[in-house]
């Protein structure tokens, strides 16, 4: 099934539904700001930091 999104007067639907039923909110859409997690920056990166979950010893990695 093909996600479908509608705008019905000022309310915004998700597969016909409105978005976020039963709150304040219904029917609009959140704004998010994600302009800095457009970017890959390595430069600078240090061996402490684990981005993808994948090194040994962080807990998360299998």
């Amino acid at each position: 099934m093909q996600t479908q999104v509608a705008i019905e007067g000022t309310r915004y639907a998700v597969n016909g539904e409105p978005t976020y039923p039963g709150t304040s909110c219904e029917g609009m859409l959140f704004n998010v700001r994600t302009v800095n997690a457009t970017f890959d920056d390595t430069v600078g990166s240090v061996d402490w930091f684990d981005d993808d979950g994948t090194r040994e010893g962080n807990g998360r990695s299998g």
